[in-house]
């Protein structure tokens, strides 16, 4: 099976890491991994297939970034770091047309909020806050991802 898991700030030493060396390590072309991974395994944390999860992040990928130097090169981050939600913006509701729904830390784990960065970016972006604007925005994104998930 294949899980992220759940993602500090900065995903890294998790299975995804241990996936993709056994991969590299099986197989000198790099061209169709989707194809290896079990598509119909369901992320509850990311809330996500693993498939969707893949196709999402390769989506974002920056010119350079290839999966055999993720990790080396570059990481996944949180789009909106969770000790920043955790220390300064929960509990917060957001009021939809459906009425007021309220965002959990659970709700920022989701794969909406995560994205390929570069490893330098990564430990700069660690200390960074977020603007209101932002994080409202992204609230709303998970919210209709969430509510298109149902």
């Amino acid at each position: 099976m294949f899980y992220v898991g759940v993602l500090p700030g900065c995903i890294g030493q998790y299975q995804l890491k241990e996936r993709i060396i056994k991969e590299k390590k099986c197989s000198e072309l790099w061209t169709n991994v989707t194809i290896r991974l079990k598509t119909n395994d369901y992320n509850v944390v990311l809330r996500c297939t693993n498939l969707e999860f893949y196709e999402r992040i390769r989506a974002q990928l920056k010119p350079g970034m290839k999966w055999f130097n993720y990790e080396t090169e570059w990481t996944l981050e949180y789009i909106i770091p969770l000790a920043h939600m955790y220390n300064h913006v929960l509990p917060l509701t957001i009021h939809t047309r459906n009425g007021p729904r309220p965002i959990t830390m659970e709700d920022m784990y989701i794969c909406v909020n995560v994205r390929p960065v570069w490893n330098h970016e990564c430990s700069i972006n660690k200390f960074r806050t977020p603007e209101h604007k932002e994080v409202i925005e992204k609230c709303i994104e998970i919210i209709n991802y969430l509510d298109n998930e149902k």
